[in-house]
C-alpha cells in the first residue's frame, strides 16, 4: 500500500510532486500496534507496525489486523513504476 501525498505535512503544496520509498516515509503510523490489540478508528491513517515491523491496519471492529506492507508515499493518482507499488 502507498499512502497518498496529498495533504501530508500541512504546509504549502509543492509545485513538483515527490515520492518516498519505504514504510518509514508514511506519516501517522503507530509504532506500538499489537496484532489483535485494541485500536481507535480514524477517518485516515489507520496503520501501525508491530514489534517485528509487520504492517497492521485498524479494522472496523477497532482491532489491529495484518495488512499488506506499506511501500512509501506517492502523489495521488500518479502512475506506479512497477507492479504492486
Amino acid at each position: 500500500l502507498a499512502a497518498p501525498l496529498a495533504g501530508v505535512g500541512g504546509g504549502a503544496a509543492s509545485a513538483t510532486p515527490s515520492t518516498c520509498d519505504g514504510a518509514g516515509c508514511v506519516p501517522y503510523v503507530r509504532a506500538d500496534a499489537q496484532p489483535g490489540g485494541h485500536c481507535t478508528q480514524n477517518p485516515r491513517y489507520n496503520f501501525g507496525f508491530d514489534a517485528s515491523g509487520n504492517t497492521l491496519a485498524c479494522n472496523s471492529k477497532s482491532t489491529w489486523v495484518s495488512s499488506p506492507q506499506l511501500v512509501g508515499v506517492r502523489t495521488l493518482s500518479s502512475p506506479c513504476e512497477s507492479a504492486g507499488v
